[in-house]
This record gives C-alpha cells, sequence and structure tokens, in this order.
C-alpha cells in the first residue's frame, strides 16, 4: 500500500514549497533592512502568499497563505498599545492577512485571464494598496480608543511614506518571484505549456478576456 501517491502531491511540489516557506519568511525576517526604501521594507512572504494564489489557484492560495501566516506571526508578529499602555503580542494578525492574501491572488481575474505576469505583479499592487489602507486605518481607530498616545492621520504623510514606497518595493519584488515561481516552482511550467491549455485559466464561465 502506497502511503504517499506521488502522483497527487509530487515530489517537486513538496521541495518547492518546504524551501519557499523557509527561506522567504528567513530573508524577510533577517535581511529585510537591505530591502527598504523610505522606511519601508519589502513585504515577502505577502507578496509570495499572492502570487501562490494567483498561479496556483484558491486551494493552495488558501493553505499556502495560512502557513506563511504562522511562520510571520512566529517570526515577528505586531505588537499593540493597550488602554493601560502595555504593549502586547498580538499573534494571529499575519495568519489573518496572508490567508486573505493567498483567497485575494487566487480570485484575482479569476476565469477571465491567462495568469501573466502584468496581472501578477497588478495583483500584488492592489492588494498591497489595501492591505496599507486597511492597515493604517486599524491602527489609527486602535490607537484613538484604545491608547493614550494619540497619532493624528495625514493622508499626504501615509501615501508619500507608506503606501507608495510599498507598492514600489513589493511590485519590484513580485517580478522576481512571479518568475521563480512559473520556472522553478511547484509546478513545472514546460508541462504546463505543452498542455495546450491556457495558462491556469479557471472555469468555463467568463472568458470574455484573454491577456
Amino acid at each position: 500500500m502506497r502511503l504517499l501517491k506521488l502522483n497527487a502531491i509530487p515530489c517537486r511540489k513538496i521541495i518547492c514549497y518546504l524551501l519557499l516557506f523557509l527561506i522567504v519568511p528567513g530573508v524577510q525576517v533577517t535581511l529585510s533592512g537591505y530591502f527598504t526604501f523610505s522606511g519601508q521594507t519589502v513585504d515577502m512572504t505577502l507578496v509570495l502568499a499572492v502570487l501562490i494564489g494567483f498561479l496556483y489557484g484558491f486551494k493552495e492560495g488558501v493553505i499556502s497563505g495560512l502557513i506563511l501566516g504562522v511562520i510571520r506571526d512566529c517570526l515577528s508578529a505586531p505588537v499593540l498599545s493597550g488602554s493601560d499602555g502595555a504593549v502586547r503580542i498580538s499573534f494571529g494578525i499575519g495568519i489573518l492577512l496572508l490567508f486573505f492574501a493567498g483567497v485575494y491572488g487566487a480570485l484575482f481575474f479569476e476565469g477571465r485571464t491567462n495568469r501573466n505576469l502584468l496581472l501578477g505583479v497588478l495583483a500584488v499592487f492592489t492588494f498591497t494598496v489595501i492591505y496599507k489602507a486597511v492597515g493604517h486605518l486599524a491602527v489609527f481607530f486602535w490607537n484613538m480608543i484604545f491608547s493614550s498616545y494619540k497619532v493624528p492621520f495625514d493622508i499626504a504623510d501615509v501615501l508619500i511614506h507608506s503606501v507608495l514606497p510599498a507598492i514600489l518595493l513589493n511590485s519590484v519584488f513580485a517580478v522576481f518571484m512571479y518568475l521563480i515561481l512559473k520556472y522553478l516552482g511547484p509546478v513545472k511550467y514546460e508541462s504546463r505549456k505543452k498542455s495546450g491549455k491556457k495558462e491556469l485559466t479557471y472555469g468555463d464561465s467568463g472568458k470574455w478576456l484573454t491577456i
């Protein structure tokens, strides 16, 4: 009796995901200081979660997002200040964030386009904007309600020193990560190319646009 069906879960997929889940979060935590711009650092795990969902579908996006989120929270969980002024580690935010990142990547233009580089970068771009906007608003309201330290919300400052640098860094890294996943990733590129099918287009409905 075969305990592991290699046709269902290829060795290549297991090895590739294992390496990605070990290397990318580790590089983000230990070497993030080398990938900065205007005070922001590239969010490698976020980019990876979005692109896995984008290239390989909903199921792998969700599972990968959850695993990456657990690793992210274990290595560098965010901290929040409470109403008493004490700073507490908030485990679970990374899990939630990267779960939604994987889902977003999988659903981005689902069933309507081929999964190419331009759309992959666009998926990372748009999710970064959403993440940054929601994050800044959440921090603002949290501090306003629970923290004694009040920080004014300056939209121009947030855009210039947070949102735009994060978009630039994540988009540049998305190009690199997309090429790694496509040509050296869990699914062999040649096998997809020779199948004659449009690359990872989902379902038969809504195929009114092909890029």
